[in-house]
């Protein structure tokens, strides 16, 4: 018999062991957020900021992530 209770700690648990790789892969490719001189610019070398490229009335955007 399946427990509701047992079943929402595991997915919650499954939820954070997926956000916490991506964070540790996230910090393993910037390691010293110092050498940036702000937050955006950490942000955009890990790849978190979409680029919006625009000319005129068109614009076009692409995700990193």
């Amino acid at each position: 018999m399946k427990n509701p209770v047992i079943d929402s700690y595991l997915m919650i648990y499954e939820a954070v062991e997926k956000e916490l790789y991506s964070a540790l892969i996230i910090y393993s490719e910037i390691e010293d957020c110092s050498r940036f001189s702000n937050e955006e610019k950490v942000f955009s070398y890990a790849g978190l900021v979409p680029r919006v490229h625009q000319s005129g009335n068109t614009s076009y955007s692409a995700k990193h992530f």
